[in-house]
């Protein structure tokens, strides 16, 4: 999902469960052929260019249609696209027990000062 109205540098957002757009924002149909994921990946990182090339507007940038439709997604040869998916979806895997190990930390914290201010 893309942002239309009310842009910033984080305008684009991989959602992975169904919703519903009622109007301030861009959706892609993608044709066969191209990997999906890939195509999500690409435009997540490239948020900030989206914004810089084609966010107009003075106090609330938006996007129009005519802009949206000339950015150029690139599109290597399907092997590399699945190369490179295969990538991002283990450092995404890293993140995640990462992610874990963060809260894991944070909960054995709280227990630790939980347990040494409940002794005195």
């Amino acid at each position: 999902m893309i942002s239309k109205d009310g842009m910033s540098e984080k305008c684009v957002h991989i959602v992975r469960e169904k919703f519903f757009l009622n109007h301030h924002g861009w959706t892609l149909k993608i044709k066969d052929g191209i990997i999906d994921g890939f195509v999500h990946y690409q435009l997540f990182t490239r948020s900030k260019e989206i914004f810089e090339t084609m966010a107009h507007g003075s106090a609330q940038k938006g996007m129009t249609r005519e802009n949206f439709g000339n950015f150029k997604i690139i599109l290597p040869s399907i092997e590399k696209q699945q190369e490179v998916l295969r990538k991002v979806e283990k450092i995404e895997t890293q993140i995640k027990v990462l992610d874990e190990i963060k809260n894991q930390t944070e909960e054995n914290a709280k227990f630790i000062l939980d347990s040494y201010l409940d002794s005195n």
